[in-house]
Formats: structure tokens, sequence, C-alpha cells
């Protein structure tokens, strides 16, 4: 006697019942079944009471000046102390809008694994003559690096890269694992660095941060590589009740870098530089921007040029209090008009008259 198909189905379908049947009782017998107790939670974890105490040991200085500076009203003082994006590239006009978003998703859909990319790369580099010329080292005068580093994010440093000139502009997306590659117009540039560092208006209230570590934001081939951890080693011993502290404690910031570099200089040497610290709700100019002077003027000094601004007075009051415990490489922080950092490159990728600059 031969079963129907039916009853095979019926008994298949029963079989899958008893089974979900029986695994939703383990699961309310025991409700820790299928976690991996070792798995860490995502998410900003607050560190244990030893490393808590040697961060406020190591960063007690900034931490005891950061409460002070919090009930204390920014004054002129403040943008004294760093050559800022409109000292060297002007402000925007008044009423003036932000230029239109590009992200992404504009994008074509030529997408490299890292690897391949990297290995590409050193092939148009070395390569025989006719592949090397597909190699936008080939073509371009200058080249846009924008990184940047978002707690919510990889947690690592993510790069967009834009070589250009005045006809033809390649924009590249780089994550961990891969690497977006297409051409856009040079007219896009900015736009589509808008879309990639969120910078928009801002409603926040201006925090009492006056300066940051130097490691918080280091320049250099592969900048914000150490960003993350110290922005979160701040939050620790950041004030309660600091808009900029709460928001680190949140994992709510976003850290960038601009640097433009040019092919006469062999792409090694930077013209342009500056960085950026987008947190609860303000943006925020970190260190000195580094602009190329125009003729017969000296440049903007970097960093090590304006060593210490602190002054030496340790009772003084006001804005000035404790800025003499600062280090002298340490970075100061002002607000800054986003608007004004999406200007600063724009003027940063504009090429010279003269087509080999």
């Amino acid at each position: 006697m031969t079963v129907p198909e039916s009853w095979n189905a019926v008994v298949v379908v029963l079989l899958i019942a008893a089974c979900i049947f029986a695994y939703g009782v383990h699961v309310l017998v025991h409700p820790d079944a299928g976690t991996n107790p070792s798995a860490k939670p995502r998410g900003i974890q607050p560190p244990d009471a030893e490393r808590t105490a040697a961060l406020r040991e190591r960063y007690s200085e900034l931490a005891d000046a950061w409460q002070r500076w919090q009930e204390t009203p920014r004054g002129p003082g403040d943008r004294d102390r760093l050559v800022t994006v409109e000292d060297v590239w002007g402000g925007p006009d008044p009423g003036e809008s932000f230029p239109p978003r590009y992200t992404a998703s504009h994008l074509g859909k030529v997408t490299l694994e890292r690897r391949r990319y990297l290995s590409l790369e050193e092939e148009m580099t070395n390569g025989p003559e006719v592949v090397w010329a597909a190699s936008p080292r080939a073509w371009a005068s200058r080249r846009l690096d924008v990184w940047a580093v978002h707690s919510r994010g990889w947690r690592r440093p993510r790069l967009m890269r834009v070589w250009f000139n005045r006809e033809r502009a390649l924009v590249e997306i780089h994550t961990n694992r891969s690497v977006k590659v297409d051409e856009i117009l040079p007219s896009e540039i900015v736009g589509f660095v808008r879309g990639y560092t969120r910078l928009g208006p801002r409603t926040g209230v201006i925090d009492g941060l006056r300066w940051l570590p130097e490691d918080a934001m280091l320049m250099g081939r592969r900048p914000l590589t150490r960003t993350f951890r110290t922005l979160t080693d701040l939050s620790v011993v950041s004030p309660v009740g600091s808009p900029v502290g709460d928001a680190l404690r949140a994992g709510d910031f976003h850290a960038l870098t601009f640097s433009c570099s040019r092919e006469s200089a062999g792409w090694d040497s930077v013209d342009s530089e500056l960085r950026v610290l987008d947190v609860a709700g303000v943006t925020y100019q970190v260190g000195n921007a580094l602009g190329v002077p125009t003729v017969g003027e000296p440049a903007a000094p970097r960093d090590e040029a304006v060593a210490d601004f602190s002054g030496s007075d340790s009772s003084a009051e006001g804005p000035d209090a404790g800025f003499d415990r600062i280090e002298p490489t340490d970075l100061a922080v002002v607000p800054v008009d986003p608007k004004a950092v999406l200007r600063a490159v724009a003027k940063m990728i504009e090429l010279p008259d003269d087509p080999r600059a």
C-alpha cells in the first residue's frame, strides 16, 4: 500500500511545527540559550574601575580646566589661539546656501575588493606604460583626501579620495573591505564632500571645551587612527552636563580631516589641511588651518609654529585661566561655521592658472 504524497507533506509540516514548538519551550526555560556569553555588547562600553582611574590621572589637568571653561563664556581670545579657516580662506557670504549634497548612492556600481584595488594600484604605478596610463596619477594634477571616523560606524577611519584636474574628477570611497570608484564632474566635488562628511546646518549649544590632546587628531598619511580611542577616553573624564562630554559618552561624534596635495610635489607634500570635530550639534575646528599662501604672503603656521598661546600666569582668571597647564603641542578647539569648512574645501581644490600646479 503506497502512502499518498499529500500525507508526506502533512508529516513534514507536523515535524517542522514540532521542532518550532520544542525550540520555543527551550528558549522559555533557558532564556540565555543561543547567546554567546563571551560576546561583547555593541556600542561604547564604559571602562572598568582600574582603567577609569588611570584615565582620570592622565587627563586630570584637561578635565579640571574643561570644568572651569564650561562655566566661562568664550571670548575673542579663543579665536586668537589658532589660525581659522576664515583667516586663510575667508568666511561665507551672508545668506550663502549650502552646496548640493551628493552621496555614494549617486555613484556607479564599480566596486573593487580592497586587495584587488591595491594590487591594481601597484600595477598602474610600476607596470607597463599602457597599464600605468589608466591610473589617475597619469592625468590628475591635484588630489583631495577626506578622512572620517564616526563612533557609530566602523570605528576605523574611512577615506574619500578625489583625483582631479580642470576637465576630469575621479572619486574613490574606501572602506575596510572595498573601494567604490566613479567619475564625477569637477563641479560636483564639494557636493560629494558635503554628503560624505554630513556637514549641514547646526543648532547645538557651544561647549566649554577649548583644547584636545595632540593624539586626538593627528595629521599625516593615515590621520585619525587614534581618534576613536582618544575621544572615548576623554568621555570618561568630561564634565557631566557638558554637551560635548555627553555626546562622547553617547557615542555620537564625527571627526574629519581634509588635505590637498599635487602631482608636481610627488603627491607627498600637503599644501592645505584642516581638522574638524562635528559633535553635539556644533562643528568645531581643531588645530590650525594650513593653506596655500598667495604670492608674497606667508603660509598659515602649523600648530608647532604657534607652540604656546597659553600665557604663563597661573593666577589668571576668565577664559585664560588654566591654559598655562595645557601641553604646548595640544590642539586648540573653536566653533566654526560648517559653510566656512565647505568653502575652505572649495578653495583648496581651486586650480591656479598654471595647469602644471
